[in-house]
């Protein structure tokens, strides 16, 4: 599978398309994501919706936004079509 095919959201139900997450940085050149989540269900599963990080059981992340540390710090979440997804 390549990083261009499209891949749903692994939430039981969701017809978006899922975003490529990754329990850490080192996986994201290596074999490749562990699994794809929707901006709507990324932070239930534990991941960023921006940067598909593993970040679930951090205490801002879990009762935040759905954002990382990182990604809220960068300020380039503010453009909110990023949630406008196409269904499959």
């Amino acid at each position: 599978m390549t990083e261009s095919e499209i891949m749903p959201c692994e939430h039981d139900g969701c017809v978006r398309v899922g975003n490529p997450c990754y329990t850490n940085a080192c996986d994201i050149d290596g074999e490749g994501p562990n699994g794809y989540w929707c901006p709507e269900h990324s932070q239930e599963a534990g991941f960023c919706y921006l940067c598909g990080l593993f970040w679930g059981g951090i205490e801002s992340f879990e009762f935040g936004n759905g954002l990382c540390d990182n990604c809220r710090d960068s300020g380039d979440y503010d453009d909110c079509s990023y949630f406008d997804e196409v269904e499959l």
